[in-house]
């Protein structure tokens, strides 16, 4: 990782370290990780789904967990060869799988053995200690500390380490650079 700058483009996307945002709705997710990428000078990957609504126009249906899913791995690859050694995202397949789990009642086995196959180098579980912003998509705030308990059970059932971040504004960034330094900066060498 210290000789990146020398590594050739077309390779660069399979050295790029991930980190992914989890938790409840509007635990500040997207924002963190708009944050995060600025911090460290490179890309971070928005949430599939909600754009994919935005653009539909409607909620989404069973049948859309294969656009879904296939969008957010598609986003994540186009930004991992935009990325300066580590790519920060905002969603992963795992959340598709609870948030289709939980309005579907489940989801196609494929998607399940796709959401345990792909990994992150990092996971950062931002904590539903901020508040609460209600939009056009989110209708899930009166059960944050139920979906909080039900994302940290996956990660557990699947054998995944995560970090915890909590705190506000700009707290919560510096806490959460420090996590990413902490686990990626010896073995990688970040500036």
């Amino acid at each position: 990782m210290t000789n990146w700058e020398f590594l050739p483009a077309c390779v660069r996307p399979h050295f790029v370290k991930r980190v992914v945002l989890y938790g409840p709705e509007s635990a500040g997710k997207t924002t963190l990780a708009r944050q995060l990428a600025e911090e460290f000078r490179t890309e971070w990957v928005p949430e599939y789904a909600r754009g994919f609504i935005d653009r539909k126009g409607a909620f989404v249906e069973p049948a859309d967990i294969g656009h879904v899913v296939a969008g957010q791995i598609a986003s994540e690859n186009a930004a991992a060869r935009r990325a300066n050694r580590i790519l920060f995202c905002d969603s992963d397949v795992n959340t598709t799988v609870i948030y289709f789990t939980h309005y579907f009642g489940s989801v196609p086995a494929w998607v399940a053995h796709l959401s345990r196959r792909r990994t992150a180098d990092l996971i950062l579980f931002c904590e539903p200690d901020i508040p609460f912003e209600a939009d056009s998509q989110r209708d899930q705030g009166h059960r944050r500390a139920w979906f909080r308990e039900w994302f940290r059970a996956r990660l557990d059932e699947q054998g995944r380490a995560w970090r915890s971040v909590t705190g506000l504004g700009k707290e919560r960034v510096v806490r959460a650079a420090r996590a990413v330094r902490e686990a990626l900066l010896t073995r990688l060498l970040l500036p």
